[in-house]
């Protein structure tokens, strides 16, 4: 028996070549993903720390909180 699978159509994201626009983007991600681990950190009375880095400037953000 064969199961008639329907592939969900992928969403094209748009990229933008602009440095503004990228950095704005890498924001925009940056503070949402900071939010969520408060979020997460205040929910389930965790820990959470979080380090990125940008690699091609080497620049370094560090979310930590503690309960």
């Amino acid at each position: 028996m064969s199961k008639n699978i329907k592939k969900s159509s992928c969403i094209k994201k748009r990229y933008s070549e602009a440095s503004r626009a990228k950095s704005q983007q890498r924001q925009r991600r940056k503070s949402s993903l900071f939010k969520k681990a408060a979020e997460f950190s205040l929910g389930c009375e965790s820990d959470v720390v979080i380090a990125i880095r940008i690699q091609k400037t080497g620049q370094v953000y560090i979310f930590y909180s503690s309960s």
